[in-house]
């Protein structure tokens, strides 16, 4: 090789006197435009790879060259080795003859070669031309690692130069090659492995909470929440308390006062004076168990027939849950019916049939309103009434007995008759001197 090189170094010094200074090294042609020189030099922009073939920078060690360009001409090694004088052309650049589309070497004027002469997709068309383009959403893969159809880098692994840049464990989920990132490159048990691959299980009843939303321990869609594949699937506002993301659910995203709020959960604040009904049975404005049926929870704690009236929720508690005629029922809620004749003892002092104020000493709510003294015998609860509640006159001091005439009610004492007074003189209601 190295008399081959001492022999292209003279051609070409003979070259350069023919064309009136044009130097071999002027205007390379392609990736790899010239055998090294004797001592391994190179042209301006180009490297002495360890196959003796000045490479342009940038071209990877290993290109295949194939054949020389000098000055326009094309020789490959063979000639060179028998004299460098049986291929090569002053000024015209490449013979055809040694520029072949589709035998994987990239020469004279192709820009690329992909060992075909079909446009397969690849970013090599029919005729050795590039043809790819970035950013149209189709992998041209011997020009691009990825196109996501943009020449934007967004983070999802592919550059703005359509070549991937994806990290494993670098907390960014790089969604073109990558299910997850936790990052780190560890298998922890988190459904995320150590190459960002999804590696859980769904329905094993264990969160891996990089792949999956929940895990009910089946991959049935069973109304909680969560689906077959281990994803969220309730809906706030539909009525279906889902009880893996819902705490509540009265089929709305409202929050209306009852203890559920717009994400379906729980807002109720027990001792504030307000029944949040969805989890409140009672709020009596505190905590404390003050013996009125509601506890320290906001929860009915009552219990009927103890004897002893729990105010929320009983009406009365006559020691018994029976209901046996006093108006207090089996739930103690009052059950007494005013003016059906029965007097139901817990509620009514009197019934007389009906709910009107007749004089007879019970009013329209089955309350006693007599009045001893007042002259008027109500007779429900009175015997008599000598318009005092005294014990002279005619009538006892209860208004329960009748004395007779016994005339010792003294002037200014109420009467009804002359015979209740001393005076025997009832006038105008009063017993008066004659």
């Amino acid at each position: 090789m190295h008399s081959a090189r001492v022999l292209l170094s003279t051609l070409l010094l003979s070259l350069s006197a023919l064309t009136a200074g044009a130097g071999c090294f002027d205007t390379p042609k392609s990736n790899c435009a010239f055998a090294c020189g004797a001592a391994d030099e190179c042209p301006s922009g180009y490297y002495c790879a360890a196959d003796s073939w000045c490479k342009a920078e940038g071209t990877a060690e290993e290109f295949d060259c194939g054949s020389v360009l000098v000055d326009g001409a094309v020789s490959d090694a063979s000639t060179i080795d028998a004299g460098v004088d049986a291929d090569l052309e002053i000024d015209g650049g490449p013979d055809a003859s040694t520029v072949v589309c589709g035998d994987t070497m990239v020469t004279g004027t192709e820009t690329c070669d992909d060992g075909n002469e079909i446009d397969d997709g690849n970013g090599c068309d029919a005729l050795c031309q590039r043809n790819d383009v970035c950013g149209d959403g189709n992998v041209q893969s011997i020009f691009e690692s990825c196109d996501d159809g943009n020449e934007v880098d967004d983070a999802n692994g592919c550059s703005d130069l359509c070549v991937r840049n994806d990290v494993c464990g670098n907390a960014t989920v790089e969604a073109l090659f990558e299910a997850c990132d936790d990052g780190n490159e560890v298998d922890d048990g988190n459904g995320c492995s150590q190459t960002c691959e999804a590696n859980n299980t769904c329905g094993d009843g264990t969160l891996e909470d990089q792949i999956e939303q929940c895990d009910d321990g089946n991959t049935t869609d069973d109304g909680n929440g969560c689906d077959t594949a281990c994803q969220q699937n309730n809906t706030c506002g539909d009525g279906a308390i889902e009880s893996l993301f819902e705490q509540c659910d009265d089929g709305n995203t409202t929050d209306d006062g009852n203890g559920c709020d717009t994400a379906c959960q729980q807002n109720n604040t027990c001792g504030d004076g307000a029944i949040e009904s969805l989890f409140e049975q009672c709020d009596d404005g505190n905590t404390t168990d003050d013996g009125n049926g509601c506890d320290t929870a906001c929860q009915q704690n009552n219990t009927c027939g103890d004897g002893a009236i729990e105010s929320l929720f009983e009406d009365c508690d006559d020691g018994n849950t029976t209901d046996d005629g006093n108006g207090c029922d089996t739930a103690c809620q009052q059950n007494n019916t005013c003016g059906d004749n029965t007097v139901e003892a817990l509620f009514e002092d009197c019934d007389d049939g009906n709910t009107n104020d007749d004089g007879n000493g019970c009013d329209t709510a089955c309350q006693q309103n007599s009045t001893c003294g007042n002259g008027t015998t109500e007779v429900l609860f009175e015997t008599c009434d000598d318009n005092n509640a005294d014990a002279c006159g005619t009538c006892s001091a209860a208004c329960d007995v009748v004395q007779g005439a016994v005339n010792d009610c003294a002037d200014g004492v109420g009467c009804v008759v002359d015979g209740d007074c001393l005076s025997a003189n009832c006038a105008a209601g009063t017993c008066a001197a004659i």
